[in-house]
């Protein structure tokens, strides 16, 4: 056996360094251990390379996500492939490029729902691209962890509508409430509507359930 370092569960948002790059600041989240196979780790390293350099078609199915025989094993193989994913997702954001490769990452961690990507998936949520952003905030609503309520209700105040229109869809489907926070709505609704979900979240978010929102 060998050991790997995956993300620690939850939505806490733990950092380690940051890394610097012309857009925005991200930062590293600290890394638990976890064993997987030699073998296993090969396959692996082999996959996420040959995610860089994709030649395979790779199609969004509404409901399943991405798909490709690539993307497809990375999948289900789960939890041991999300730090290759991670530290691949890494080094393409301090060069700058692959953003094709970026974008795939977030598709995958969409379709695999492991809670050990929850602190990266809130990491780019937060400092992302517009695209990756809005990913991030479908990813999350796709696992649907109350834990992430609030930092769900943050990013409300993202600048793009196609991203808050996300998180705003994210947070209904796992709290059951809606504080009228919609694509139309003008700049003083949206911050009455945020307010709204603040002041409701410091009340019940102490006493409401925690976990997978479709288990309660």
């Amino acid at each position: 056996m060998i050991a790997v370092s995956v993300l620690a569960a939850g939505c806490s948002a733990t950092v380690g360094h940051q890394l610097a790059t012309e857009e925005t600041k991200m930062h590293r989240v600290e890394l638990a251990p976890v064993h997987t196979t030699q073998e296993l780790q090969n396959e692996i390293d082999t996959l996420t390379r040959r995610l860089v350099v994709l030649s395979e078609t790779v199609y969004k199915d509404e409901l399943d996500g991405m798909q490709s025989s690539t993307v497809n094993r990375l999948v289900e193989i789960g939890q041991p492939a999300v730090v290759a994913l991670i530290e691949g997702y890494y080094g393409a954001l301090e060069r700058h490029d692959l953003l094709h490769f970026r974008y795939l990452v977030l598709g995958i961690f969409q379709r695999m729902q492991e809670p050990i990507t929850q602190d990266f998936l809130i990491q780019v949520l937060q400092r992302g691209d517009r695209k990756e952003r809005r990913m991030a905030a479908e990813a999350l609503w796709r696992f649907g962890d109350t834990a992430c309520v609030g930092v769900l209700i943050n990013a409300l105040e993202d600048d793009s509508l196609d991203v808050v229109n996300t998180v705003a869809a994210a947070l209904r489907a796992i709290t059951g409430f809606n504080f009228g926070v919609y694509r139309s709505v003008s700049d003083n609704q949206r911050a009455e509507s945020i307010a709204r979900w603040r002041q409701w979240w410091s009340v019940t978010g102490t006493t409401f359930p925690r976990g997978r929102a479709d288990r309660f």
